[in-house]
């Protein structure tokens, strides 16, 4: 079987939760990061995590929600530090910004998904 749906207008907090722990995993995993950085970025991915399942307990997917959700992910994705490799990750040396940008932040809201995810 496979999903009808691969993103949803609002990503659920628990594949929030899923996706910032693996990278956490793997990003603290590598002793060459610098470890007030890798302070930083479990602090700024949980508070991330906590305040997203915060909104949608408030909100779901409803069209209500989406500014606060917006201004979330925007705050979140002003605090990284500048530099595609602050962090890189243990599994494959890649640098941890961009995963954040493209697996978690770009992909947490899609507004343009609601018509289409809400039809029966």
């Amino acid at each position: 079987k496979t999903e009808r749906f691969n993103s949803a207008p609002v990503m659920a907090p628990g594949e929030m939760d899923a996706l910032c722990n693996s990278l956490i995993a793997d990003f603290t995993g590598n002793s060459a990061n610098d470890a007030a950085t890798v302070k930083k970025y479990c602090r700024l991915l949980d508070d991330l995590c906590k305040d997203w399942r915060e909104l949608w307990h408030l909100h779901g997917m409803a069209p209500t929600g989406w500014p606060a959700y917006r201004k979330l992910l925007d705050r979140t994705a002003q605090q990284l530090t500048p530099g595609p490799r602050a962090l890189v990750t243990h599994s494959n040396d890649v640098g941890v910004n961009p995963i954040i940008m493209q697996r978690i932040l770009r992909a947490a809201l899609n507004p343009e998904e609601h018509a289409r995810f809400t039809q029966a």
